[in-house]
C-alpha cells in the first residue's frame, strides 16, 4: 500500500474497496446462519452469478449470502478501522447503496425502510471522516457520498426511446463527482469521452496490476 501511494503521488487519492453486503460462502468467518438474510419461509438467501447462455447458477463456489442491515454497523466499523490502519485516503463501497434486502428472520423482521435507515445512519458517521465512493449508487445514499461510479450515462436504448436526457447527472452537477463506466472495458472510447463531456463525468478506467492468468493461480483465488 506505502508503495502504491508513493508511485501515485500527491496528485492522486487511493481507496480501499470492498463489498460488506454480498459475503461469499467461502468465506470461512462468516456466520450464515446467524448473520444472512433470510426469506419469509425463513431459508437463507443465496445470491448466484449466472450463465449467459442458459440463465442457470455458473459455478456455485462463487455462490454468495447478504448481510442482514441489522449488523452492517459492526462490520462497517471493523472495516473502517483496518483500512484508517492502512493509511489509504477513502472507502470504495461497491454494494452498499445499491443492494437493499429485507430480512424475515422469525422474530427479528427488518423491512426495506429500516434497512436503509440502519444503512444511512451508519454511512452518515463514517462520512464525517472518511471519502467515500460507491458504485452505482440508489439516491438514498448520495448525501454521504464524495464520488460515484458506474452511473448510467444513456438510456437503455429500447426501440422506443428516441433520446437520452441525462436528468441524473443534471440534478448532480456541482454538488459530487460522477463517472459512468469504465472506459477500457467497452466498444468506443470515442463514444465514452463524447458521453462524458455531455454528461459532465469523469473519465474512469479499470485496471489490475498483475494479469489475470496470474491472479486466478493464487490459492484461495
Amino acid at each position: 500500500i506505502k508503495s502504491l501511494k508513493t508511485e501515485l503521488g500527491d496528485s492522486s487519492k487511493l481507496s480501499m474497496g470492498a463489498d460488506l453486503i454480498s459475503v461469499y460462502s467461502s468465506f470461512p468467518k462468516f456466520n450464515h446462519f446467524n448473520n444472512a438474510v433470510r426469506f419469509l419461509n425463513n431459508e437463507i438467501a443465496v445470491g448466484h452469478f449466472y450463465d449467459l447462455a442458459t440463465w442457470q447458477p455458473s459455478d456455485r463456489q462463487n455462490d454468495f449470502y447478504y448481510l442482514s442491515s441489522r449488523y452492517f454497523d459492526s462490520v462497517m466499523s471493523r472495516y473502517t478501522k483496518s483500512v484508517n490502519k492502512l493509511g489509504v485516503d477513502g472507502l470504495w463501497l461497491g454494494d452498499v447503496g445499491n443492494t437493499l434486502a429485507s430480512d424475515f428472520k422469525p422474530n427479528k423482521n427488518i423491512d426495506r425502510e429500516e434497512s436503509k435507515r440502519l444503512i444511512t445512519e451508519t454511512l452518515a458517521l463514517v462520512a464525517k471522516d472518511n471519502s467515500i465512493t460507491i458504485n452505482n449508487p440508489d439516491f438514498y445514499v448520495w448525501d454521504y457520498l464524495s464520488n460515484a461510479v458506474n452511473l448510467p450515462v444513456k438510456s437503455s436504448e429500447n426501440i422506443l426511446v428516441n433520446r437520452s436526457v441525462p436528468f441524473l447527472q443534471i440534478v448532480l452537477s456541482g454538488s459530487t463527482r460522477y463517472s459512468g463506466g469504465p472506459f477500457n472495458r467497452s466498444g468506443s472510447d470515442d463514444e465514452n469521452f463524447l458521453n462524458a463531456v455531455e454528461t459532465g463525468a469523469d473519465l474512469y478506467y479499470e485496471w489490475i496490476y498483475k494479469s489475470d492468468v496470474e491472479i486466478s493461480s493464487l490459492k484461495g483465488v
